[in-house]
């Protein structure tokens, strides 16, 4: 039980909330908000996760919400168990986070695509050409990609937090 004295040491850490741009702000680049540079779209398609996202505000936000994001006070932290009642509530509050993070992040990669859709319905994407729409076919790809891999990572969090739960009801905590 050497880990207990950490763990109960974490249940006293604050939660850190990371800091988002709110609904009503604006979550695109200065300019025109759906616009893409074609150079950076060939740039990015070759990156991984929230470095994909063309767009500097939601990439400032899916980075925010990514780091630490598999530590213990969020979705690194260990199921809830019988044999830990007391510490129950803490994990339960880290799964709460890691939702809560993980959704924001999908939110991120959703809106992502849904204005890379809006440009290329423009008038602005009709000059691109093939190498430069192949780019962007690659990089949406991937991004959705990371989509559906943070919205299973969602659902795990909310499963977890839901036996957290049920397992602190159970036991009257």
């Amino acid at each position: 039980m050497l880990a207990l004295p950490w763990l109960m040491a974490l249940a006293t850490a604050p939660v850190a909330a990371s800091p988002r741009i709110e609904a009503y702000e604006t979550t695109s680049q200065a300019g025109d908000s759906d616009d893409l540079d074609k150079k950076d779209v060939e740039r990015r398609s070759k990156l991984e996760g929230c470095q994909l996202v063309p767009y500097a505000s939601r990439r400032d936000n899916c980075v925010t919400e990514s780091l630490g994001l598999d530590g213990g006070q969020a979705c690194g932290a260990r199921p809830c168990s019988r044999d830990t009642p007391k510490l129950n509530p803490v994990l339960l509050r880290a799964w709460k986070n890691c939702a809560d993070r993980r959704g924001f992040i999908v939110d991120d990669y959703r809106d992502t695509l849904a204005a890379i859709d809006r440009y290329k319905a423009s008038a602005k994407y009709k000059d691109w050409t093939e190498d430069e729409r192949a780019a962007l076919d690659i990089l949406t790809g991937k991004i959705e990609t990371a989509r559906r891999a943070n919205t299973k990572g969602l659902s795990n969090a909310h499963t977890m937090a839901f036996q957290c739960e049920r397992l602190i009801r159970g036991s009257g905590g």
